[in-house]
């Protein structure tokens, strides 16, 4: 929604996130601006994009400054153009985690992650289950997927609303498995 734009960019500002996951947006829709040397400004948040890159068909990276008065922050904004309205495959949301990884070991761990989706829910709850899953799998060397929906629902009850969405958790925990 265009009337949460700026409270979005403040939420990212005051808790300094430095990745940002924007994972359904349509074009009319994006709160960044997406041309190299543009910005975008939502009182009193000034957003300028200094680089776009293309680091797969359909997952676009742009490094962005965030101004808010004298205060700037760079942030990385991953945008995964998520075409179908199913799950989609898994191979993309394990290639976005890959490179999410890729960028989280440059990051203090006390700044958080933003992920993004148009309902706040479906597609985010898959990432950060699938990423939570694997991280339980990493540490833990097992991974209980039922627990990982069961924890994340105490906290987000619409997440993972039908059988095709768990299949999905499992099916991405089983690729990645057979990867390492």
């Amino acid at each position: 929604l265009h009337s949460t734009r700026t409270d979005m960019w403040s939420m990212i500002h005051d808790f300094g996130a430095s990745v940002v996951l924007a994972l359904d947006c349509q074009e009319n829709d994006f709160y960044w601006p997406i041309e190299e040397g543009s910005t975008i400004t939502y009182s009193p948040f000034t957003i300028r994009c200094n680089q776009v890159e293309d680091l797969t068909s359909y997952i676009t990276k742009y490094q962005l400054e965030v101004k808010k008065h004298n205060q700037a922050l760079d942030v990385t904004l991953l945008y995964l153009d998520w075409r179908t309205d199913d799950v989609g495959p898994v191979s993309d949301l394990l290639q976005l985690y890959a490179i999410v990884h890729s960028l989280e070991k440059g990051l203090d761990d006390i700044y958080p992650i933003v992920v993004q989706c148009k309902t706040g829910y479906e597609r985010s709850g898959l990432y950060c289950i699938m990423s939570n899953a694997i991280k339980m799998l990493k540490a833990e060397r097992r991974v209980d997927v039922y627990q990982c929906v069961q924890t994340a629902r105490t906290r987000r009850p619409q997440f993972i609303k039908s059988l095709n969405q768990y299949r999905f958790i499992h099916d991405a925990v089983k690729v990645y498995i057979s990867k390492q």
